[in-house]
């Protein structure tokens, strides 16, 4: 999607729309996260857009928190 933003804007669960990737059960857990916004914008380590497009995020693997790295690049397909 061109013009994408990831830090811009309101958070909001009625933003998030379900296109044919599959992962409507991570959609609705991002939809109720979203219910609170500080709950999204805490996941973010990395608040700004860097040069590497890459982000630092806080996620539970095999149950311990641990910090992981991803790009701005978000599977998506229109229906």
């Amino acid at each position: 999607m061109k013009d994408c933003r990831i830090f811009d804007g309101k958070v909001s669960p009625r933003s998030i729309r379900e296109g044919r990737v599959g992962d409507g059960y991570f959609l609705a857990a991002l939809a109720a996260l979203a219910e609170r916004p500080d709950r999204i914008f805490n996941i973010f380590v990395t608040h700004e857009i860097n040069k590497q497009h890459r982000f630092a995020i806080k996620m539970l693997l095999k149950g311990r928190l641990q910090v992981v790295e991803v790009d701005e690049y978000f599977p998506y397909f229109n229906k």
